[in-house]
C-alpha cells in the first residue's frame, strides 16, 4: 500500500506467495506535479508483519513549449517565387529549454532559419520559414520539433497551395483588325499553358 498518489506500483498485485529463500522486486515509479521533495511510505503487510518501506523523491523544474501559431498555412504561392512565415517558440517552464532539432518532411521546399537553440525560462525565439513551391496543387505536411520539454516531439502541422503565374502578354499583332470577317491575332508573351484559353477584351 502507499500513502500517496505521486508514488505508483509499476506491476499492482494484492497479494502474493513466497516460498523459503525466494525473492520479488517491486517497482515503484515516482510522478512529482511540482517542484520539490516528497516523501511517503510503501506499506507491506504479511504475516510475518508489518513492514514500513520510506520513499523519497524531489520533482525538478521542467522546459515547457509554446508555439504561435500552432500551425502554418503559407496560403497560395507562386511557382518560381517563395513566401515566408514566421514560427514563436517560447519557453513556458522553469528550466532551460533546448531544441536539439526540427525536421520537416517537405525537404527541399521548406528551409528554417534556426533548428537548434536554447532559450531560458521565459525567452522566445522567433524563426522564419521560407516556403518555395515546386508544383501546382495543395500540399500538406508537418514540421517536428525535437525538445528536452515535456512533450519530447512536437508536431508542428504545414499546409501551401503551389498555383501557376499569371500569363505575361508582351506584344499583340496586328494591332487593329482590318480584315473582313475576321483577323488573325498573333499573341506572344510568357506564362502560357498549352490548353489553357487567354480572353481578350
Amino acid at each position: 500500500q502507499l500513502s500517496s498518489n505521486l508514488f505508483q506500483l509499476q506491476k499492482p498485485f494484492s497479494s502474493l506467495e513466497l516460498g523459503a529463500d525466494q525473492k520479488t522486486t517491486v517497482e515503484v515509479k515516482f510522478q512529482p506535479q511540482a517542484v520539490g521533495d516528497t516523501n511517503t511510505n510503501l506499506i507491506v503487510f504479511s504475516n510475518a508483519g508489518q513492514q514500513v518501506v520510506k520513499l523519497s523523491g524531489s520533482g525538478s523544474p521542467t522546459a515547457d513549449i509554446g508555439l504561435v501559431p500552432d500551425r502554418i498555412d503559407f496560403g497560395q504561392v507562386t511557382l518560381g517565387t517563395s513566401a515566408k512565415q514566421n514560427l514563436t517558440i517560447t519557453n513556458n517552464g522553469k528550466a532551460n529549454l533546448v531544441i536539439s532539432n526540427i525536421t520537416s518532411d517537405w525537404a527541399g521546399r521548406l528551409s528554417l532559419s534556426a533548428t537548434s537553440f536554447s532559450l531560458p525560462p521565459g525567452q522566445s525565439k522567433n524563426l522564419l520559414l521560407t516556403y518555395t513551391p515546386d508544383r501546382t496543387g495543395a500540399l500538406t505536411g508537418q514540421l517536428t520539433i525535437s525538445s528536452n520539454a515535456s512533450q519530447p516531439l512536437l508536431p508542428v502541422s504545414v499546409q501551401a497551395t503551389g498555383i501557376y503565374p499569371a500569363p505575361q502578354i508582351s506584344q499583340v499583332t496586328p494591332a487593329v483588325g482590318s480584315q473582313a470577317g475576321g483577323t488573325q491575332v498573333t499573341i506572344r508573351g510568357q506564362g502560357f499553358l498549352q490548353g489553357v484559353k487567354v480572353k481578350i477584351g
